[in-house]
């Protein structure tokens, strides 16, 4: 039971990032060569989706370790899980404001992977640093738009 609230939530991860994505991309991504306004709810989408695929992974994994050793977990850990996934991801959309897309989004991946899914320090900051290096030479250095970046102000 506890395990098949795991891949509920992940799954349902997955569907709402892949319904911000699609949403981004019919909103229009770029217009004459300046982001428009399906770019962040795109970005925002495809990295919901892909926490929600690691996530996904991570509890498959974990329900064939648990068939031979039961969890101690409360019954409700999936749910809470899910509203962590979906509190932390606000959170990070309105900081991006603020601090860039770079710091937040590393943030994001790395706390989500190490403290909410238990995957190595090693894993988390390679995944994380990797995800922010990917978005740096697709943005910036491929297409040659501007992310947001960090202001005082």
């Amino acid at each position: 039971m506890k395990n098949t609230q795991y891949l509920v939530g992940s799954l349902c991860c997955i569907f709402l990032g892949a319904w911000a994505t699609i949403g981004g991309v019919r909103l229009q991504l770029f217009e004459f060569g300046t982001p428009a306004s399906g770019l962040f709810p795109f970005l925002f989408g495809a990295v919901l989706t892909v926490i929600g695929l690691a996530s996904l992974v991570f509890d498959v994994l974990r329900y064939k370790k648990s068939e031979a050793a039961q969890d101690t977990e409360s019954n409700h850990s999936g749910v809470r899980k899910v509203l962590f996934y979906f509190a932390s991801s606000i959170g990070s959309v309105l900081l991006i404001q603020y601090l860039g897309f770079v710091i937040p989004c590393f943030t994001l991946l790395l706390v989500l992977l190490k403290f909410v899914e238990g995957v190595s320090w090693k894993m988390s900051l390679s995944v994380a640093i990797g995800f922010t290096l990917f978005c740096d030479v697709l943005f910036i250095r491929t297409l040659g738009v501007q992310l947001q970046s960090f202001s005082f102000l």
